[in-house]
């Protein structure tokens, strides 16, 4: 469908079949809309509007983002982490074709991200390392993630012991996490170890055939949280013990292993056992839980003398001990293996001491302000919550501000201040500055003074806040109700919407009456001058920035690259594909030399659009906009051009003109038949453009107009024996930075800048195209005629593999720095530096 509408446009305008595509949907070109591009414009507009529905649309979603958020088996929201790739979504046919799944793929794919409030994120606490992260092909096998899922095994934490030091082995895990299946049947982990544990244990092992010990690298950041073991679950109290049982308990935090002699009320008797270690090759955690009895030790109680039968008694606490249930005899001789293994037994005792280190919380937690939820830690949040805490004790709920913003460039970045003042009689005269950047503009610096006001206020207070801002008076009042607010597409629609958000939520939770009261900028208001003053500074004081998960209106934000959004979302979306479409025509490899040249690229796009209408279509001016497009593409059917596709009527001819040389888009203005022409253009040109500066010259700058001259000859010297690129480039309508240099030394407005190069570059290209190209097309057509080459002839391909075809090539050219500037100064897409470039087959 697009191909076919892309072929038919060209052929439509006159255009070669080979013009890259760029030229039809580029925006400083024909502009086009790209039909894909549209489509991500929609859809991630409507999915961001869809999921932020507060009513059953937006419920349905929440519920379908858990559910595949457990089918996963994820640890927090698939809108924050979707790690899983295609071929792990074809396996599990449930969600081949998952529209969700296939919209978190898309906003991955454009860098952009989605940031949840608190509430909704759906967190599953248990550890920081998921097992996915280090068995990431195993993770996309729905089967083991089932595993997982069925057992509630999600985070390495929960397969190593409580010491952080050793892995369990299979045995001791099936112990630890037998969990109940949906059938409330105990679910079966399997006789044999599966294969992702082996290679899980592979992986982070030191030695996997002679440890348990985990390599170092796998225990950063690790997070033990107490585990649900069966043994601890509900546990009722030590139940009397009898004789011949076996306990446990802990002594220099070593598990030990007794065998009951005697109880008592409280202490109980025991004969001491130890563990023998089966073979030294091993370490005592690869080797099975073995006992034998102690001969005795450090832990004898010589005291106790009426047991002499006994090697190695001592005397414990009974509320110390624990059961043990499984003690299995091996042989004739006196030696036992029990279960579970000694490292289990340590982290289930563990457990069972932290269980009755319960802290009890208090009835009363500090409610969280809306400062600390709405506002990032810094030296401006502890300033807010301080005077939030002067205005809260003085329990004061009628108050008076001024506010106001200020917008100034410092190192090359837009930096907002804001300010306000409390002028009421009934308080102190409180002053809060702080900067901001990102999105800047004067009415965002000024609605974050207002916000800030807010956010300091009692509850159920009544505020006046005078401003000189007519915009954010009228846009609030226009806005205030609360059927705008309710419809989540006009906070996509809004710029600043971050800000206005959080400002309505204020006022909404607080209850909050507010007047904002008009002041005339720079009068003789004794406040005003002084906040304005205020705001000036604090273009340099600490800055202030606003959180996107803590809105109540808006559960889901978007950010680009972790830009939050704060402008019309799918302005921004387009803006992002016209900067992409820009990148693709800068990638062409036929642009290749202008990326190494100081061009503007910025008025060259402007020199290009001049005298282009959007309201009404001409055959003249498309003429013109043709020629332009034919002119910086250098998509002229030139000898060596044809030669690309019909070699076999080509290959043995060179320039019509002069019969002796190759002839290019370059050799068509550097050719001895037609180089006194092009002089004589040149000349022509050089008195134009010089007129066109005379006739625009502002009063005070007429006394410059005997230097214009000069600086033109400086720029445009054309000789016949050298070419000159600058020339060259101004041909194809490339507008050198030292040529905008020059304008704008007799020249102060950009519209009038604008319109001389746009007039000049058309004089120049009509003049070379008329003389020249056209003398030379009625040439090649004689030419033609008489070696009997018909059309027919012509529409018979031929190629030759050995002719270089460099279009075959791309460059990598990367603007995203562009979104980046737009995004701090609202700067001009146009506005890039030259960055490196790279050759690559396409």
């Amino acid at each position: 469908m697009g191909s076919i509408y892309r072929k038919m446009f060209k052929h439509k305008l006159g255009l070669a079949s080979t013009t890259p595509n760029n030229v039809i949907e580029n925006y400083w070109m024909y502009n086009c809309k790209k039909i894909e591009d549209n489509q991500i414009q929609s859809k991630i507009t409507n999915f961001i509007v869809a999921i932020n529905n507060t009513n059953i649309l937006g419920n349905i979603y929440n519920i379908r983002f858990k559910k595949i958020q457990m089918d996963f088996w994820l640890e927090q929201s698939i809108l924050k982490e979707f790690p899983y790739t295609k071929s792990a979504l074809h396996k599990n046919s449930k969600y081949k074709g998952s529209f969700i799944i296939g919209m978190i793929k898309l906003i991955n794919e454009n860098n952009f991200q989605i940031d949840i409030t608190k509430e909704i994120q759906n967190i599953i606490e248990g550890g920081n390392l998921p097992i996915r992260n280090i068995l990431k092909k195993d993770s996309n096998n729905y089967k083991i993630r089932e595993m997982w899922r069925n057992n509630r095994i999600m985070y390495f934490e929960q397969l190593i012991s409580q010491d952080k030091i050793m892995l369990m082995n299979w045995n001791e895990i099936k112990t630890i996490w037998i969990t109940e299946s949906r059938n409330n049947k105990t679910y079966n982990f399997g006789i044999f170890e599966p294969k992702w544990f082996i290679k899980l244990s592979k992986k982070v092992l030191m030695n996997y055939n002679k440890s348990r010990r985990i390599k170092e690298k796998y225990l950063n950041n690790i997070k033990m949280l107490q585990r649900d073991f069966v043994e601890l679950h509900n546990p009722p109290e030590i139940k009397v013990l009898k004789q011949r049982e076996w306990i446990t308990y802990i002594n220099n935090e070593e598990i030990n292993i007794g065998k009951l002699i005697k109880r008592n009320e409280d202490k109980i008797t025991i004969q001491h056992w130890i563990r023998e270690i089966e073979s030294e090759e091993k370490s005592p955690s690869q080797n099975r839980s073995i006992i034998k009895e102690c001969t005795g030790c450090s832990q004898n109680d010589f005291s106790l003398q009426n047991y002499n039968a006994y090697n190695c008694i001592k005397e414990i606490k009974r509320l110390e001990s624990w059961e043990l249930t499984k003690v299995k005899k091996l042989t004739k001789e006196k030696k036992y293996e029990i279960s579970p293994s000694f490292y289990q037994i340590k982290d289930i005792i563990h457990n069972k001491l932290d269980t009755h280190r319960i802290i009890n919380p208090s009835s009363s937690q500090p409610e969280i302000t809306l400062i600390e939820q709405y506002v990032e830690d810094g030296p401006t949040k502890d300033l807010l919550s301080s005077l939030k805490y002067a205005i809260h004790h003085s329990n004061n709920k009628y108050l008076e501000f001024y506010t106001d913003g200020s917008m100034k460039q410092i190192n090359n970045i837009q930096t907002m201040g804001s300010a306000f003042i409390q002028t009421s009689d009934n308080f102190d005269k409180i002053t809060f500055t702080a900067s901001s950047e990102k999105w800047a503009s004067p009415l965002k610096a000024e609605l974050i003074s207002i916000v800030s006001v807010l956010l300091i206020l009692n509850k159920n207070s009544k505020v006046k806040i005078f401003t000189d801002c007519q915009s954010i008076i009228t846009y609030f009042y226009s806005h205030k109700k609360e059927d705008y607010w309710s419809n989540i597409r006009n906070n996509f629609k809004n710029n600043n919407n971050l800000l206005w958000t959080i400002l309505f939520d204020i006022i909404i939770t607080n209850n909050i009456e507010i007047e904002l009261i008009k002041v005339k900028a720079h009068s003789n208001d004794y406040y005003n001058n002084i906040v304005d003053t205020l705001a000036k500074r604090a273009l340099v004081d600490p800055k202030i920035e606003f959180k996107t998960n803590s809105t109540k209106q808006i559960k889901y934000w978007i950010k680009w690259n972790n830009y939050s959004i704060e402008k019309n979302l799918r302005s921004f979306l387009k803006i992002i594909s016209y900067n992409n479409l820009l990148s693709e025509w800068l990638s062409l490899y036929r642009n290749k030399s202008y990326l190494q040249q100081d061009i503007n690229w910025k008025w060259t796009m402007l020199a290009l659009n001049y005298g282009r209408s959007n309201q009404i279509t001409d055959n003249k001016l498309s003429n013109t906009f043709k020629r332009k497009i034919k002119f910086i593409f250098e998509d002229f059917p030139t000898i060596e051009k044809l030669k690309q596709f019909q070699y076999n009527l080509y290959k043995n001819k060179n320039c019509f003109k002069c019969n002796q040389q190759k002839e290019t888009f370059l050799h068509l203005w550097h050719c001895q038949q037609t180089i006194s022409i092009m002089e004589q253009i040149i000349i022509e040109a050089k008195q134009y453009l010089q007129e066109l500066i005379i006739e625009n010259l502002p009063d005070n700058h007429k006394n410059k107009s005997n230097n214009i001259s000069i600086n033109i000859n400086n720029i445009l010297n054309w000789n016949s024996l050298l070419i000159n690129h600058k020339i060259i480039n101004l041909l194809k309508g490339l507008i050198d930075n030292n040529i905008v240099y020059i304008l704008k030394k007799y020249v102060i407005k950009d519209k009038i800048i604008e319109e001389i190069l746009g007039l000049f570059i058309e004089f120049l290209q009509f003049h070379s195209f008329e003389c020249i190209w056209k003398e030379r097309c009625e040439l090649v057509k004689e030419k033609e005629k008489k070696d009997n080459i018909t059309k027919k002839d012509k529409k018979l391909f031929s190629y030759n593999s050995n002719l270089d075809n460099t279009y075959k090539y791309k460059i990598s050219f990367d603007l995203s720095h562009n979104l980046v500037n737009y995004i701090y100064n609202n700067g001009n897409l146009l506005d890039f530096e030259r960055g490196d470039i790279s050759t690559s087959i396409r």
